[in-house]
């Protein structure tokens, strides 16, 4: 959990400062949070982590992200 701003919150913040990042994100979630939180999630279109991951997932998005040019 981050203590100023929600997931969501940090891409729209993103979205609208450095869009080409915005892109890159990979949200990492412990699985504890609002159903708010996790349309947010949806809505973003960015990839989601859920703990526990193996990192096999891991390589996997980071291979869709250079794939993708993001």
């Amino acid at each position: 959990m981050m203590p100023q701003l929600s997931g969501p919150e940090f891409h729209g913040a993103l979205l609208r400062s450095v869009p080409a990042q915005a892109a890159r994100l990979v949200f990492i979630a412990g699985g504890a949070f609002s159903a708010g939180t996790a349309e947010g999630l949806a809505r973003a279109g960015v990839p989601v982590l859920e703990k526990p991951f193996e990192v096999d997932a891991v390589r996997a998005i980071v291979r869709a992200l250079v794939r993708s040019g993001s």
